[in-house]
């Protein structure tokens, strides 16, 4: 009996059946190399920095820290590739409560003023969102606030002890020097010193934040305690304290 062949028919102008699953898979190839890519979220860091407006001295090698009083002003950096920051929508908080006035297209700097009432912690966070309202990217940043300081620095020295020792018949200058007030400059500040609870006069009123003392021939040691009292001349409720033991010798 004689082998039967396999015959394809193949009508004009139509694919063989043998051939369709190729073209077939021709056509999904084609397809998966010609199809739009999904859109993706650009990857975005984003950090905060903050600075303030406090008073500080010239040579102090840290950080203004901000007071109740004070302004702190917050910026969004972003560094991405893929995204421009001006085009970005900005959602500030503060403590957990949306800053509507602050947040919006382009807005990546956030002030605030330290009210009064302010917790010594201040949380700042940011969203930077996409024109379609998608969080791309969050930072967020706690700020610490504290109450204004002043230095007392004694004769020949740079560092603010509790107690002084010092040798008769000299005159000896003690220096108060101001942080963290809202002021421009320490003479904004009014002076108040005391020595052993009688007021103590600066030498010179152009610098009301320096104190001479004349400390004429004993001839057996005493102990006296010198205070210094600061307040800010625009704002009496903003001022700082603090004294020191001076210890006289013959």
């Amino acid at each position: 009996m004689g082998r039967i062949k396999k015959i394809n028919y193949c009508l004009p102008g139509r694919l063989c059946p043998k051939r369709l699953g190729r073209g077939l898979l021709l056509i999904v190839f084609c397809l998966l190399l010609t199809a739009p890519a999904q859109s993706q979220t650009p990857a975005i860091d984003l950090t905060l920095t903050w600075s303030t407006d406090t008073y500080i001295p010239a040579d102090y090698p840290g950080k203004a820290l901000p007071s109740r009083g004070s302004i702190v002003e917050i910026v969004a950096n972003v560094d991405s590739l893929a995204a421009n920051p001006w085009e970005l929508d900005y959602r500030w908080f503060l403590n957990s409560s949306l800053q509507k006035e602050s947040s919006g297209p382009g807005k990546i700097i956030f002030r605030f003023m330290v009210r009064q009432q302010a917790a010594n912690n201040q949380s700042v966070r940011v969203e930077a969102r996409d024109n379609q309202g998608v969080i791309l990217s969050s930072a967020s940043s706690e700020i610490r606030i504290v109450d204004p300081e002043i230095v007392l620095l004694g004769p020949l020295s740079s560092l603010s002890l509790d107690e002084y020792q010092i040798n008769s018949n000299q005159k000896v200058n003690f220096i108060a020097k101001p942080y963290f007030f809202n002021i421009d400059h320490p003479d904004d500040l009014d002076y108040s010193w005391h020595l052993a609870d009688k007021e103590a006069a600066p030498e010179s009123s152009d610098q009301p934040n320096i104190l001479f003392l004349e400390i004429e021939e004993i001839d057996r040691a005493i102990s006296q305690r010198l205070t210094i009292l600061a307040k800010n001349r625009n704002n009496y409720l903003e001022q700082a304290r603090n004294s020191a033991q001076i210890n006289i010798i013959p």
